[in-house]
């Protein structure tokens, strides 16, 4: 019979007892398939599930833009915070480097001032400091002479070569200066130092005149010089000169004209 089943399944119902409302309910459909129960049962669930669906899409719609949203928000608020700090540092850097800038100028035209001054401070010491020694020696310019002079006696003959050069180089008087310029190329020659004996009896030669103290000396000294050491050529010439310099000297005796004879 259906109409049981119909009635408990309608009790049930009203009274709150899923249970056994579904129980009849699916008896029923074993009986009667067709039953308006039926229908109204596929509606309901049809309108639940619509309801379901709405708040589902609802729910789905509204979360992912309200997240995106904030998520847009917050990095365009870090974006714009973390460009103001970084113009900010930017800004502060410049104003350093400006300012190490305009230092390191200034150190460099400090530098420049001093080491100018410093190199005014030496040019300076540096003339004084000749100027003293100048004064000192010009002023013992006899004592230098006599010192070389004791030295040439006692046969110290390198020291008293040095004595000479001193006077030669820093002496204001001329019988000093030539007389020194003599005893230099001939203590030379004493110690065999041929090339330095050259040397200044020619500068002897080239500086003085046949008026001077040892002119002929340094003429008949350089060219016997020349001639016993092997060159002849440079000892004809040296007699040659000093023949024509000084024709009345005593050093123009028989070994010059033997030698200018060969």
């Amino acid at each position: 019979m259906i109409e049981p089943y119909v009635i408990l399944t309608l009790l049930y119902d009203k009274i709150g007892n899923q249970k056994k409302k579904e129980y009849y309910l699916d008896r029923l459909e074993q009986v009667d398939k067709d039953n308006p129960l039926f229908e109204k049962k596929i509606d309901n669930k049809s309108e639940e599930t619509k309801i379901v669906k709405k708040k589902i899409k609802k729910k789905i719609n509204i979360i992912p833009y309200a997240i995106a949203g904030i998520l847009v928000i917050a990095m365009g608020a870090y974006h714009i915070s973390n460009k103001n700090k970084i113009e900010h540092l930017n800004a502060q850097l410049n104003k350093k480097n400006e300012k190490i800038e305009d230092i390191d100028q200034q150190l460099s035209e400090a530098s420049e001032k001093l080491e100018e001054t410093n190199h005014e401070l030496d040019k300076t010491n540096q003339q004084l400091d000749e100027a003293k020694k100048q004064e000192m020696l010009v002023a013992s310019e006899v004592d230098l002479y006599q010192k070389a002079v004791e030295l040439k006696v006692s046969k110290n003959y390198t020291d008293a070569i040095a004595y000479f050069k001193k006077v030669i180089e820093y002496g204001k008087t001329k019988k000093y200066i030539a007389e020194s310029i003599y005893q230099v190329a001939f203590l030379s020659e004493k110690t065999k130092n041929y090339d330095q004996a050259i040397k200044y009896y020619k500068k002897y030669i080239n500086t003085y005149t046949k008026d001077d103290q040892y002119y002929d000396d340094a003429f008949y000294q350089l060219g016997m010089l020349y001639y016993e050491n092997g060159d002849l050529e440079n000892a004809k010439k040296t007699f040659y000169g000093m023949k024509s310099e000084v024709p009345d000297s005593m050093y123009n005796n028989s070994k010059v004209k033997e030698i200018l004879s060969n």
